[in-house]
């Protein structure tokens, strides 16, 4: 269930207990907009890759996201397309998110992963003039 479509009440409630919960078909939210954003990878199940995902605050469903593999990313427009089909558009400059945080958390420990695991890979998402901006500030 889209977030629009929950009661202020259901909305409230989802937010004091928190979770993580199924996302959304790709046919129902084929692109998602993510502020605050970073980029993990782990060790693929083969044991020898690594598969980077997207973590950040997804806009339009108030949430915290993980996304599944990225598959592809364009930096000039940066979006980015994962292994379930959907595009992520990585806007503003990286940052921190708790309640991303929250889900990436659980992410790992659904995965069985600890932060141990984790290896940020942010600086390969970003353009020079990211790079820039975040340095000037």
């Amino acid at each position: 269930m889209r977030m629009s479509e929950l009661t202020e009440e259901e909305k409230i409630m989802r937010n004091i207990m928190g979770g993580v919960w199924k996302t959304n078909p790709v046919s129902t939210e084929p692109v998602i907009e993510l502020v605050k954003w970073n980029v993990f990878a782990v060790l693929a199940p083969n044991g020898v890759d690594y598969d980077s995902h997207f973590n950040g605050y997804n806009t339009s469903e108030y949430e915290g996201r993980v996304s599944s593999k990225i598959m592809a990313f364009d930096k000039e427009t940066m979006i980015g397309t994962t292994r379930s089909g959907r595009q992520y558009r990585l806007t503003d400059l990286p940052g921190y998110d708790g309640d991303a945080s929250y889900v990436r958390d659980r992410w790992l420990s659904i995965n069985k992963l600890t932060e141990k695991d984790v290896t940020d890979v942010t600086g390969e998402y970003l353009t020079d003039d990211n790079i820039q901006s975040s340095n000037s500030g």
